[in-house]
């Protein structure tokens, strides 16, 4: 079979399935997009960026297992293939992200970890970051996530006081509190009715 006339086949059936998956979505369009991704794989099952987008419609639909398997892969053919590494970044990020559904925490951190680049200090994964080691109790590592999270957040966006909170809340574990206190009045003073922080900054 002609190699040009599958090329342009892949790279059509990529943008196809791309368009299925980022359109008003439902099960039918997943579904539809995750058969022309498994077409293409058909063809060539090392096919890296296919699938990195397949995981990423995997993710779009709530599963999480054949997310993991789907970037798993895509990191596995990365030696044969051609992932830039800002893209192999994206798939560490994503996959840890699909960890982290799974209640699988100390595998996501490990895959933030192998963030670098632009993705590193992103917004998202610090995000992601801070609550995974939250969960598993690296309470000072969490400390630091929130801190890097808040040198980027906006104080405008509707997440700031709650990463506040939730700093309040570690530096009181840690006995940081003046750190807890600086955190929790500025809570109140940005949200006079917030009655946990009130109740927060009493108990400490």
């Amino acid at each position: 079979e002609d190699l040009g006339h599958i090329m342009d086949e892949r790279i059509v059936r990529m943008k196809l399935a791309a368009l299925l998956s980022q359109s008003d979505t439902n099960a039918h369009q997943y579904q539809a997009a995750l058969d022309e991704y498994t077409l293409i794989l058909s063809r060539n099952p090392e096919d890296s960026e296919a699938l990195a987008m397949r995981g990423g419609v995997y993710m779009l639909d709530g599963n999480w297992e054949a997310a993991v398997h789907d970037y798993t892969a895509s990191l596995d053919a990365h030696a044969s293939a051609a992932l830039s590494k800002d893209r192999m970044d994206q798939v560490y990020y994503w996959r840890g992200r699909a960890f982290q559904h799974l209640g699988l925490y100390h595998e996501a951190l490990k895959d933030y970890d192998n963030v670098r680049g632009p993705t590193a200090r992103s917004l998202e994964l610090l995000q992601n970051m801070a609550f995974a080691h939250e969960a598993v109790g690296n309470i000072r590592k969490a400390l630091v996530a929130y801190d890097a999270i808040l040198q980027v957040i906006p104080v405008s966006d509707a997440g700031y006081l709650n990463v506040l909170q939730h700093r309040a809340a570690l530096s009181s574990v840690c006995n940081k509190i003046d750190q807890a206190l600086q955190d929790l009045n500025q809570i109140v003073q940005m949200a006079p009715s917030d009655m946990q922080a009130r109740y927060q900054r009493g108990c400490t």
